[in-house]
């Protein structure tokens, strides 16, 4: 049944269209499973499971998220599907892409996180560092004020704390904030593993990357997909906000599922 949540313990996904290949979509930081109903008009021929990122658990393991999605496949009987992720929600997917590449058809990332580690966002989620990160979640001011003096010794960017402004900017993102970056701590795919997988099973991927991303740096992206024939890197000239909404509208991406 179309539009409905599915539930495999802590997994919580929306099904979206009724098609006969399946496609698995992870959203990214501040949205939810619905920003992919769109794909039911534009990708008819699949099935999309939309998954909420903070259903998995707190702070779920790279083995918790393989074994519920085993599970998940196992209960609704799916053998073979595709991915695509965004942004923060590339983490997890690529995760999947470690345990189950023999099961996948396609795979798209759009301005994916997973390949770079940040400083500050391993320091935040660190047993240091997270004490001052939950401080930060509940009085920003007082952490900004030490970000500005790092500023004038540019230790930090000033598009860094722009961002950091953006995410903060009310209670409710704070707690989001925190709730995502915890959920997502154990999740860094293995690379030297992802290597050898695109290397000996050519999955046919598309990356695309926003010209003017604030937050996810393209060079380690751009670095690992020259490596790899069967990764196809595509610039979209916009946001890291806007870059999802453009990728799905763009001819590239319905050529790629569809053909």
């Amino acid at each position: 049944m179309d539009g409905v949540y599915f539930q495999v313990d802590k997994m919580q996904c929306l099904r979206i269209g009724e098609g006969k290949n399946n496609l698995f979509a992870f959203h990214g930081f501040g949205q939810n499973p619905h920003v992919f109903e769109c794909l039911k008009t534009l990708l008819p021929h699949y099935t999309i499971y939309s998954f909420d990122l903070l259903s998995f658990g707190k702070t779920p393991q790279k083995e918790d998220i393989q074994t519920l999605i085993q599970t998940f496949c196992k209960n609704y009987q799916i053998e073979k599907f595709s991915v695509i992720a965004f942004s923060i929600g590339a983490k997890m997917a690529l995760s999947i892409v470690e345990e189950f590449a023999t099961q996948i058809d396609k795979i798209c990332l759009v301005a994916p996180d997973g390949f770079k580690k940040s400083f500050w966002y391993e320091f935040a989620v660190s047993w240091i560092g997270k004490p001052l990160f939950w401080r930060f979640i509940q009085k920003p001011h007082q952490i900004f004020k030490i970000a500005y003096y790092l500023q004038s010794f540019k230790l930090i960017k000033s598009q860094q704390i722009r961002m950091a402004q953006k995410y903060t900017e009310s209670a409710p993102k704070r707690f989001l904030l925190w709730r995502t970056w915890l959920a997502n701590q154990y999740l860094y795919p293995n690379h030297k593993t992802l290597q050898k997988i695109f290397a000996t099973q050519a999955l046919p991927t598309q990356i695309f990357l926003a010209e003017q991303d604030e937050i996810i740096s393209s060079k380690p992206i751009t670095h690992f997909a020259q490596k790899h024939n069967c990764i196809q890197t595509i610039y979209k000239k916009c946001s890291h906000f806007r870059v999802l909404t453009e990728v799905l509208k763009s001819q590239e991406f319905l050529d790629f599922f569809k053909s």
